[in-house]
């Protein structure tokens, strides 16, 4: 007989695509064929304490917590999902939440009841706890500690700027009867990024379109992919890279118009190519032949290319001043969010009108 799966489980992590498989083989792990439908019930810490028409925060706490104390319907087992584990902070501990800070009353009986049932979980009930965070520490220190007496935290889904999950784009493709070879799985994180949900879907989308060919090219990817967000990106920095603003700033006013919370990521894309156009730079001073400098890339042949024509429309001086000059705006961007559009607009006018350029 297998052991009884610990009865409170937390997974964190800014890769949901993972979290929401493992929660899948969790609970199945738990439930052990009984039916999902009557013993799995979800709630969402955002959701409970916010107010709305049909129901009090009030009230729907005390649907968390009848959940929590009511046997499940013709079953011995029971499994409950909370999400958004790191919206909910300790009422005390801070001199910001013991001045009266910002956890509501509602916010204070919620967090007891989650620390009392993590606590003591009841013998037919398993928690499985997820957060969107990047660290422990981004977790109330009371939560964490019961969980790790009780139950179990799972290695943390992050992915970081640098990940680059070939091989799983690889396998992952294969499962969906596609043969991507390394260089294209390649090609198609530089493409999309590597948040693993976003490359799921654009597999799922290729495998839709691909017809009868299971063998996939660079040309595939690149006829296929160019509505993905990421790619918008990228074409950005493909713009300020041969200097042309028009379509630089066409595609900016696209991304902020559907989301202004983007500007982070499209800065630090921006601040990485043209310090991979600095390191061309350097690579040619040292009268390197390009199969060499491809190799030094580490990036796919196509986009590597790319590159090298790019990086010969700047000096190696210009480069120097712009990256010094993307050092200089990093705090901007990230604590002066409201700015970030005008300051993309007077970077991207001073990069392709070569303002860079020594005089």
């Amino acid at each position: 007989m297998n052991a009884s799966p610990p009865h409170v489980q937390l997974l964190y992590g800014n890769q949901q695509l993972r979290i929401d498989e493992t929660i899948e083989r969790l609970t199945q792990q738990i439930l052990d064929g009984r039916d999902e439908e009557m013993s799995l019930q979800r709630f969402d810490i955002v959701e409970l304490l916010k107010e709305s028409a049909e129901e009090t925060i009030e009230d729907k706490i005390d649907h968390f917590r009848l959940s929590c104390d009511t046997l499940p319907f013709l079953s011995d087992r029971k499994v409950i999902h909370l999400h958004h584990l790191e919206k909910i902070k300790s009422p005390k501990g801070k001199k910001k939440q013991e001045s009266g800070g910002n956890v509501s009353p509602s916010g204070n009986r919620l967090y007891e009841a989650i620390l009392q049932y993590i606590s003591n979980p009841p013998d037919y009930c398993w928690f499985i706890l997820t957060a969107t965070a990047t660290r422990e520490q981004d977790i109330s220190s009371p939560l964490l500690k019961a969980i790790k007496r009780q139950g179990k935290i799972h290695q943390k889904f992050v992915a970081y700027d640098d990940d680059n999950p070939v091989v799983w784009v690889v396998e992952r493709g294969r499962q969906k009867s596609l043969m991507l070879s390394k260089g294209v799985a390649q090609l198609l994180v530089e493409l999309v990024g590597n948040d693993l949900s976003t490359l799921d879907q654009e597999l799922e989308k290729l495998s839709l379109l691909r017809g009868q060919k299971t063998r996939l090219s660079e040309e595939d990817l690149l006829e296929n992919v160019q509505g993905n967000k990421h790619f918008s990106i990228f074409r950005i920095t493909q713009s300020l890279s041969q200097k042309k603003l028009v379509p630089a700033l066409e595609t900016l006013e696209q991304i902020m118009l559907e989301s202004s919370s983007e500007h982070i990521k499209l800065f630090v894309l921006i601040s990485q190519n043209f310090q991979k156009l600095l390191k061309l730079q350097y690579f040619f001073q040292q009268r390197l032949d390009e199969a060499t400098i491809l190799s030094k890339l580490g990036l796919h042949p196509y986009l590597g290319k790319r590159l090298i024509t790019q990086a010969r429309l700047f000096t190696l001086d210009e480069l120097e001043r712009i990256v010094i000059e993307l050092a200089s705006l990093d705090l901007k961007f990230k604590f002066y969010a409201r700015d970030a559009h005008s300051l993309f607009q007077n970077l991207f006018q001073r990069i392709c009108s070569g303002s860079f350029q020594r005089q």
